[in-house]
């Protein structure tokens, strides 16, 4: 492809722990469109095309990918000290309770709205019993609901730090 790409990878609990919600919200903090702090970083100032940050909820310890696809002729060096700006700023100068709020709202409408069609219901159903139970959608609804600037603020402080990063870089070629 001629769309490069930045990423870095942290390590995380699996999706059943407690945590998960709090780390849901915070990648919802960094990568919403147009407020989430990834975007403002990188896009707003056209250092990327696009960006996205989840937590991918597991029955083991799981990762939370954070990334910046970077249009072909733009510097990846300048989208990867952006993004590694954006995500040191989550612990530097932690999220807002209006951040976590408005991240709550849209990851708990994102659940009510699967869970009003019946084709996306089985499938939701079917990743959490994957992850041990399929309850569990339920619990981390609950548990995002209770979510707080502080517990954002301490997820990130726990999980986004270089020691707890992969990075990686894709940089497109004109041939294979």
């Amino acid at each position: 492809g001629d769309v490069g790409m930045v990423a870095a990878i942290y390590h995380v609990p699996s999706g059943a722990h407690e945590e998960g919600a709090a780390l849901d919200v915070l990648a919802k903090i960094l990568s919403s469109a147009p407020s989430g702090r990834l975007y403002k970083a990188l896009v707003e100032p056209k250092l990327a095309a696009d960006v996205g940050a989840f937590a991918f909820q597991l029955r083991e310890p799981g990762v939370l990918i954070t990334y910046a696809r970077v249009r072909k002729d733009d510097d990846l060096a300048k989208a990867r000290t952006a993004m590694d700006g954006a995500i040191a700023g989550a612990i530097t100068t932690p999220p807002t309770a209006e951040e976590v709020d408005r991240a709550k709202t849209q990851l708990l409408k994102n659940i009510e709205l699967t869970l009003n069609r019946s084709d996306q219901v089985g499938l939701e159903l079917s990743e959490w019993a994957a992850m041990g139970d399929w309850r569990l959608l339920f619990i981390h609804r609950d548990r995002i609901k209770k979510v707080t600037a502080q517990d954002v603020a301490r997820v990130a402080a726990a999980y986004l730090k270089p020691s707890n990063a992969t990075n990686g870089t894709f940089i497109p070629t004109e041939k294979p």
